[in-house]
Formats: C-alpha cells, sequence, structure tokens
C-alpha cells in the first residue's frame, strides 16, 4: 500500500528558471519478481535496492540538474482541521547528491554533495567538459548511482556506460532512492525520462550498471555534446592524459575515493 502522491510522474518537464528547487521526485518501480525480496526482513523492495539508473534527453542553454534524495519522510503539520483533532502529513524531500551539467557557461560538470552548517553543498568534483548542453536538439544522457558503493557516474548517449562525462565516490555515501530535475537561470526541456532500479539478484542489469567497469572519461574538451570535435590540442590531451593516470595510481595506492582531474 502506497502512501503519499501516487500519480506517476511525467515522462515531459518543461523548466522554467527554478534556481535549484527540485520538482517531481520518483523512485524505481519494485523488481518484477519477488524472488530477489524472499530473504529480506524489511517490508520494502527499496531495501534490496543496488543502484539508480537514469535516462532522459534534454535541450538547454546550460546548467541543468539531476538530483537524488533519500526515502521520504513523513512529516507532520503544525495546522489542524476544523475539530482540531487531526494534524495533515505532508511529505519532506531533500536532495543528498546532484549533478549539474553544463555550469559556468555550458563548459563544466559538477557533482555535489548537500551540506550542514554554513557550507550547503560542497563539490565532490568539477570537471571542465566543455559543451555538454545544447538548445538545438535533445541530448541523450545517463546516470548510475551506486546505492552500496557510493560510486556515481554520468555520461552522454543512449546506451548506459557510454561516453562517460564525470564518475565520482562518496566514502561516506547517504544511501538514495529517489531522483528529480531542476534547471538554474536557463529553462530546460526534459523528455523520454525513464528511472530504473537495479536490485538484488539481478545479474545482467547489476553488470551493465557497474561504474567500475565503466572507460574513462575521453581525453577532450567538447565542441558539441557529443564529443565529435576536440578543441584540446595534442599536447594539452596529453598533458590531461598524464594527470588523470597519476590520479588513478594514488587513488589505488592510498585506498581513496577516484575523482578526474
Amino acid at each position: 500500500m502506497s502512501t503519499g502522491d501516487v500519480s506517476t510522474p511525467p515522462s515531459e518537464l518543461q523548466l522554467g528558471a527554478l534556481y535549484g528547487r527540485y520538482r517531481h521526485w520518483r523512485s524505481p518501480p519494485p523488481p518484477l519478481t519477488d524472488a530477489a525480496m524472499e530473504d529480506s526482513s524489511n517490508d520494502t523492495p527499496l531495501a534490496s535496492l543496488c543502484a539508480l539508473v537514469v535516462q532522459f534527453e534534454a535541450s538547454s542553454r546550460e546548467d541543468f540538474r539531476v538530483g537524488f534524495a533519500p526515502s521520504p519522510e513523513a512529516s507532520t503539520d503544525a495546522s489542524e482541521d476544523a475539530n482540531g483533532s487531526e494534524r495533515r502529513r505532508k511529505i519532506h524531500t531533500e536532495w543528498k547528491y546532484e549533478v549539474a551539467v553544463g555550469t559556468s557557461g555550458n563548459t563544466e560538470l559538477v557533482w555535489r554533495k548537500s551540506a550542514s552548517g554554513r557550507n550547503q553543498e560542497v563539490d565532490l568534483a568539477r570537471v571542465f567538459t566543455g559543451r555538454t548542453c545544447s538548445t538545438q536538439e535533445f541530448v541523450p544522457y545517463w546516470v548510475v548511482v551506486e546505492v552500496q558503493s557510493g560510486s556515481m557516474s554520468f555520461g552522454v548517449g543512449a546506451q548506459v556506460g557510454q561516453d562517460v562525462l564525470s564518475t565520482v565516490q562518496d566514502p561516506d555515501f547517504i544511501r538514495v532512492t529517489q531522483t528529480a530535475f531542476t534547471s538554474w537561470d536557463s529553462p530546460v526541456s526534459i523528455r523520454a525520462i525513464q528511472v530504473h532500479g537495479v536490485y538484488e539478484g539481478q545479474m545482467e542489469a547489476l553488470a551493465a550498471a557497474n561504474v567500475a567497469a565503466f572507460p574513462p572519461p575521453r581525453a577532450m574538451v567538447r565542441a558539441d555534446p557529443w564529443g565529435k570535435e576536440d578543441l584540446l590540442t595534442p599536447e594539452q590531451k596529453q598533458q590531461y592524459e598524464a594527470e588523470f593516470a597519476a590520479s588513478k595510481r594514488r587513488a589505488e595506492r592510498f585506498g581513496a575515493p577516484f575523482a578526474s582531474p
């Protein structure tokens, strides 16, 4: 039995300048079979969730964002009904992770984590990608969040794992089960939204969503979202590849999370 808003989130969105306010939170559908849930003592299929996979197409000038949040928590509103005997309950959702695409004038991709205190958010990774947004056409994108390892990856293309732009890992990962979209000061059109859950026992899907097996980002600065033209000179590309390899070695040597230079 479900609680809260039971309406199906739209598969298309037209977002104005939302300045980071997320709309239409959605969770993946449960697994088709409950076989994987037989040994689980939890009542919800999300207990066996291993990864969130989001696929969509978007057209924007710059800076749209995909956010991720834990399961919604119901909070009690202070107002009462006419009889003073019941309190309204509302769902409160706050993002914990987000990937911002086309920030800094459509030149960067940024992974962020929400924080408390004076710093409301911290950057997990900031990559100078070149142009990743387009107003001329809809570009397909994908995101994978491994909720057990804390690895997160974003790329361009209709196939998950294709053309990786950035991969990060948070050693202090906060488990998330929902996703939503927002914009900053530019409108964005989003269509063909698909949110999949990868669950325990789904071996083929788990292999396809294995972030560690994804190829590294291409050493390039994109003149277009597809990466058909590279703005890097051969010397700059060689330097980037050397820095990437050095960062990878440091992460493996010290057991630290790896982030692309």
